[in-house]
Order: C-alpha cells, then structure tokens, then sequence
C-alpha cells in the first residue's frame, strides 16, 4: 500500500488522485495485518494534503464541487 500511495501522491501533485483500500474484516483482522494497516494509515496521515473520506464524503463533495 505504501509503493501505490507514495506513487499517486506524487502523481496528484499536478493532478487529484484517489486511493482505495477494501478490507475484509476476517483478513485484515488478524493482529499482524492490522498492525501493518496501523502503520499505514499513520504513514498517510504524515504527507500534508491527505484526505481520509468515506464514500459519503466523496458523494457529498463532488456533488457540491459539480452540482
């Protein structure tokens, strides 16, 4: 996850870029893998300009961005 967001946050600045994450709770559950997301997430949150949102967040942007 990190080589894909380190490549998109590059890219996004000149344009947006959006990154998804799908977990399944049976796998990314167990501590190991939820450890690892732990860090992920804190790793993201460290790059200014990075915007956790659920899908609500984002349909609820873009549709006040392009009515």
């Amino acid at each position: 996850m990190k080589e894909t967001f380190d490549t998109l946050y590059e890219e996004g600045a000149e344009t947006p870029r959006l990154m998804n994450v799908g977990l399944h709770c049976r796998i990314a559950g167990q501590p190991g893998r939820a450890n690892g997301l732990d860090r992920f997430i804190a790793y993201a949150q460290s790059r200014p300009n990075v915007w956790f949102a659920g899908r609500s967040d984002i349909a609820r942007t873009w549709q006040q961005q392009f009515p």
